[in-house]
């Protein structure tokens, strides 16, 4: 694999960001793979050089990839302490599209954490800072997030509309869940269909995938909202 003869290469010539790039690369290549604990691994030996390395945007990407790797194993918090710190680096570094990414994560630590409402909150930061950018990989991972949120909060018929928006347009992107997200999404689903009945959440589905991305994300604020007005 190019990933390891890149990873051999830095390490010979000493090149720490290299090789801090390359077990970063390859800890990716193990969530791919459904390796979680190679890529937990990879993931925090890659993280340590960023560190020493003083490289702010690397090691919040590795606490986001880091916090992926827990979310899909169930461990603990859900990855949500590291996604809060990898969030903060993002925001010093101006990376808004992975703030946006890292926000929608942390909606759905913090629904698995049981602590709705402060899922909420993150969601509407997310939503309103998804406003300012054209970023349609990072809204369809808010959308499943938000999914994920009413589902939790016993709104299951607007989730299965929001899923079914999420689903056409990250086809249309060509962007596949990883494997533990797209296991996690049919669990969800499963819990949905069982809520609603074969046919409803099926009709509901259907109707989400008729929405434009756009129309998706104003539907997503005003449900986020809605319970903030009620």
């Amino acid at each position: 694999m190019l990933l390891e003869e890149s990873l051999d290469i830095a390490t010979a010539s000493g090149d720490a960001k290299g090789r801090a790039r390359s077990l970063a690369g390859l800890g990716v290549v193990a969530m791919i793979d459904s390796r979680p604990e190679d890529a937990m691994t990879l993931t925090e030996e890659s993280r340590a050089l960023y560190q020493q390395l003083g490289e702010r945007r690397g090691e919040a990407m590795a606490n986001h990839n880091l916090a992926s790797v827990k979310w899909s194993l169930g461990l603990g918090d859900h990855g949500r302490a590291d996604l809060e710190t990898a969030l903060q680096m993002f925001r010093e570094v101006g990376d808004q599209s992975t703030e946006a990414l890292c926000l929608s994560a942390l909606v759905s630590a913090m629904v698995r954490g049981g602590h709705l409402e402060e899922a909420r909150r993150r969601l509407l930061e997310c939503l309103a800072l998804l406003e300012t950018l054209e970023a349609p990989r990072e809204a369809v991972y808010a959308l499943d997030a938000l999914g994920e949120w009413l589902f939790a909060s016993d709104r299951p018929d607007p989730a299965a509309r929001m899923l079914g928006a999420a689903d056409v347009a990250r086809e249309a992107l060509g962007a596949p869940h990883l494997p533990a997200e797209r296991v996690e999404l049919e669990k969800l689903w499963s819990r949905i269909t069982a809520a609603l009945g074969d046919g409803e959440a099926a009709r509901l589905r259907s109707e989400g995938g008729l929405l434009t991305l756009q129309q998706a994300l104003a539907e997503a604020a005003a449900l986020a909202n809605e319970v903030r007005q009620a």
